[in-house]
C-alpha cells in the first residue's frame, strides 16, 4: 500500500493530511485450479501448481498463519505464467491452534472441525483444539481433486465418504501422498515440510536407449538418449555423459531437487 501525501496552502497554513491510498495489486488470474482440473493441460503442469501450492502454504505457516478456507477456488492458476497462488485469507488466524469451528468451506473442513461443528466436544478444559494439519487435509482435498480429478461433491466429510476417497486414492497408485494428507487422524497426516520434500515433486530420468550413433562434422560420436519428466517440463535430450550431467545439474537447482 502506498500513502500520497499532499501539503495544500490552506488558511490555517500548510498541513500534512492523507489525500489518496492506493492499494497496489499483481495482476493475477480468472481462473482457478477448478478450471485447471478440468483443463486438459499435462500432469507436469499440474505438479509444478501443486509444488507452488505446497509452498506458498509452508511459507504462511513458517510466519504463524493457519489459512483454513484451501480450496481449489481459493487457488488462482495463470496459463500464461504457469503460476499458482494461494488466496482469500477471510478465514486466516495467527497461532497454533484453533478451537473456532464457524469458518472455512464446509466440503473441504478436516473431521477434527466437523467434530467440533457437529458435537462441539470438550474436555475438562473446554473444546479440543485443533492445528495447522486442517490446512494439510485441505490441501490434500484439493491434490484429490486436481490429480484424480474427483468432485468433492459432499457437505461434510463423514466416516464412509473418507473411505471411498482413500479407495479412489489407492486405486490411482500414484498419488500415496493424498492418503496420508488425508488421514481421518490430524497426527498421521504429513507436516508441509514433509510433503514438499515427497518423490511426487523430484526428477524422474529413464533411458529410453542406451547410445545412439551418430555423424558429426564428419566424426563419429556416442551419446544417451534420456527423457526427463521434470516438475512443470517434460523433454527429450540428446546428449554426452558429461552435457547431460549438466542438464541434471542446472534444473535440479532449478527446481529444487534432488
Amino acid at each position: 500500500m502506498l500513502n500520497h501525501f499532499t501539503s495544500p496552502e490552506v488558511e490555517d497554513g500548510p498541513t500534512d493530511y492523507l489525500c489518496d491510498v492506493y492499494l497496489v495489486l499483481t495482476p493475477l488470474t480468472s481462473e482457478t485450479w477448478r478450471d485447471l482440473s478440468r483443463s486438459n493441460l499435462p500432469i507436469s503442469t499440474r505438479r509444478q501448481a501443486g509444488r507452488q501450492i505446497v509452498d506458498a502454504v509452508d511459507y504462511v505457516h513458517s510466519k504463524g498463519i493457519m489459512h483454513r478456507d484451501i480450496k481449489p477456488t481459493n487457488i488462482l492458476f495463470s496459463r500464461e505464467t504457469q503460476r499458482s497462488y494461494l488466496t482469500d485469507f477471510g478465514c486466516a488466524t495467527p497461532g497454533e491452534t484453533s478451537v473456532d469451528h464457524m469458518i472455512g468451506s464446509r466440503s473441504f473442513l478436516a473431521p477434527e472441525i466437523v467434530l467440533l461443528k457437529s458435537e462441539n466436544p470438550a474436555s475438562a478444559d473446554g473444546p479440543i483444539p485443533y492445528d495447522r494439519s486442517v490446512d494439510v487435509w485441505s490441501l490434500g482435498l484439493c491434490f484429490y481433486y486436481l490429480f484424480i480429478r474427483a468432485q468433492c461433491d459432499w457437505d461434510l466429510i463423514s466416516r464412509e465418504v473418507h473411505k471411498k476417497i482413500q479407495t479412489e486414492i489407492r486405486e490411482q497408485k500414484q498419488h500415496k501422498l493424498l492418503g496420508s494428507m488425508l488421514s481421518w487422524e490430524a497426527a498421521s497426516r504429513p507436516k508441509v515440510k514433509d510433503i514438499l520434500a515427497d518423490e511426487l515433486w523430484v526428477i524422474r530420468m529413464s533411458v529410453s536407449a542406451e547410445q545412439i550413433i551418430f555423424r558429426g562434422f564428419g566424426s563419429r560420436s556416442a551419446c544417451t538418449f534420456v527423457k526427463l519428466d521434470i516438475v512443470g517440463y517434460t523433454g527429450i535430450f540428446c546428449a554426452s555423459s558429461s552435457a547431460l550431467l549438466m542438464l541434471l545439474e542446472e534444473y535440479a537447482e532449478r527446481y529444487n531437487c534432488c
